[in-house]
């Protein structure tokens, strides 16, 4: 048998792993909120940095930015609500228990890039697959058609509403995720 060191060691690990994931959460909420309510403020403060004869400029392009991002949010927002919905009443008419928790939960992940639609996947199964391999299989479907609606015919008009490519939020996402990284 493994020595009680063997055990703890990575149960230990992992549970401080699991306590910086959820610090860095709440530090990006507290973080947002902040600038939220603090808006108008961090505005004056970025434009007063700014040299005189750029300031009017400056402004300009906080407010695209703030008018860009803020909409993308939005819009992001109302996908996680749409997707959820759309997943939910699939799930549903499919038969597959808990369809309505199985579908918020998993149209709530698939914001997070790349993991979300993979726990998403997971979660169908776990549920889906107890019920019967039928309902497993055709809920695993549901969400594979939703996905790949949403990818190719939804999430490029978003794009153009707001005016950002992909590449811009994927690597916004990235420059945040290093920033707050304690690595």
């Amino acid at each position: 048998l493994p020595s009680a060191t063997a055990l703890v060691h990575p149960v230990a690990t992992y549970g401080q792993k699991a306590g910086e994931a959820v610090v860095a959460v709440f530090f990006t909420l507290a973080a947002t909120w902040y600038c939220v309510s603090e808006r108008d403020s961090i505005m004056a403060l970025l434009t007063a940095l700014a040299p005189e004869s750029k300031r009017d400029k400056a402004r300009e392009t906080y407010l695209a930015i703030d008018r860009r991002l803020g909409a993308y949010t939005r819009l992001r927002f109302l996908m996680v609500f749409a997707v959820g919905s759309v997943l939910s009443a699939g799930f549903y008419a499919i038969g597959l228990n808990y369809w309505l928790l199985v579908g918020a939960f998993v149209g709530l992940i698939e914001i997070v890039p790349m993991i979300g639609p993979l726990f998403g996947s997971i979660i169908v199964l776990a549920v889906g697959v107890p019920q019967s391999l039928h309902v497993a299989g055709l809920s695993l479907l549901w969400l594979v058609v939703v996905r790949e609606f949403q990818n190719y015919v939804v999430n490029p008009r978003i794009g153009q509403t707001v005016g950002l490519s992909p590449l811009v939020t994927l690597l916004c996402v990235a420059i945040v995720g290093v920033l707050l990284s304690s690595n």
